[in-house]
């Protein structure tokens, strides 16, 4: 995406429609949860176990939101698009990935939303230096679960993306598996620089 500045302050955005068509209505510009500025802190031995319980109760918050998004969105999209949301499920029941959680909160001793932005940042790295189409697809739900847990860690209870105004034109550097489904809900379009719909129908615009 390309952002430029007019003279008279005007700002003008130009990327790529998701799907042919124009469309035309009031920006709503979609920000990645990490590109906020978060803070980082150390955490005590004594306070190493509250963190913990901290990340923990995140997952099962997690857990439990997407087996509801799963259920909702097969009934009212279909077996095909709840798919994402099942395989994010898989990945928070991996015993690995608490592990790892685990150990970089014991050797780093930082605040957990550090240790699940590093830890899975890590992993996508990891799986998109494949360069295998089919493993692409597994680093965006790597990318898409980073960010679930880092707003339930943040305290956001709804995404963004739900909130969007009718008849928006919706502005995002990138768009995962799990935001593209809910833009089948929405009418509004994306101007995306990449978006990841792969496995799934274009959203309409």
């Amino acid at each position: 995406m390309i952002v430029s500045t007019e003279a008279d302050g005007e700002c003008i955005l130009t990327g790529g429609a998701v799907s042919a068509g124009v469309a035309i209505g009031p920006a709503y510009v979609h920000h990645d949860i990490l590109d906020r500025v978060q803070l980082q802190y150390t955490v005590t031995t004594q306070g190493l176990d509250q963190e913990w319980q901290r990340l923990c109760a995140a997952i099962q918050n997690v857990d439990r939101d997407l087996k509801h998004s799963a259920d909702r969105v097969e009934r009212e999209l279909g077996r095909d698009m709840a798919v994402v949301f099942e395989a994010h499920r898989a990945m928070v029941h991996d015993p690995s990935l608490s592990r790892d959680f685990k150990q970089a909160l014991e050797s780093r001793r930082v605040n957990v939303e550090e240790i699940v932005k590093s830890v899975l940042t890590d992993y996508e790295r990891r799986v998109r230096s494949l360069e295998n189409g089919v493993l692409s697809e597994r680093a965006d739900d790597i990318a898409d679960l980073s960010r679930r847990l880092l707003r339930v860690l943040a305290g956001i209870r709804i995404h963004c993306i739900t909130s969007c105004p009718r008849g928006s034109v919706i502005v995002a550097k990138h768009l995962l598996p799990s935001e593209c489904v809910h833009l089948n809900q929405l009418n509004g379009c994306s101007v995306s620089q990449t978006c990841s719909t792969d496995s799934f129908n274009k959203p309409s615009v």
